[in-house]
């Protein structure tokens, strides 16, 4: 969870600058860009990650419902970050790491969904109303 903060942080900077910047002449714009493609991506499979554990620890602590939702926000983080690596030049090597993220999480929200609605039969709250993952001390 810190290392979302870090690169969020990372990426408020990279926009803060103006072209006219120290960042933006030493390294130049393509560059500046590709970072800030590259941190973004990182924020989004991160956070798919942080959202499938939330809602494996939901169903430790049996709350069906919240596992459902945090399933689907981890389904939802995945795909934006499969969207954010079609810009990369690591395209091609990120692709076995998201499908194989993309068969857990994917695996994990329908079996979540389906026991839900058959078994438990628990109200799954919007994605506004969980609470947002805190980083560890």
């Amino acid at each position: 969870m810190q290392a979302i903060q870090h690169y969020k942080n990372a990426v408020a900077t990279l926009l803060s600058t103006q072209s006219g910047d120290n960042l933006y002449e030493t390294v130049g714009l393509k560059i500046c860009n590709a970072w800030q493609k590259s941190l973004s991506f990182k924020i989004s499979y991160i956070s798919s990650i942080v959202y499938l554990f939330q809602g494996m620890q939901s169903e430790e602590l049996q709350r069906m419902g919240e596992r459902v939702a945090y399933y689907q926000l981890a389904c939802d983080k995945l795909q934006e970050a499969k969207k954010l690596s079609k810009g990369l030049t690591l395209g091609d090597s990120i692709n076995d790491p998201l499908t194989f993220t993309n068969d857990v999480v994917e695996g994990k929200r329908k079996a979540a969904k389906n026991e839900n609605e058959f078994i438990y039969h628990e109200e799954v709250p919007d994605a506004e109303l969980l609470s947002e993952p805190k980083p560890a001390p």
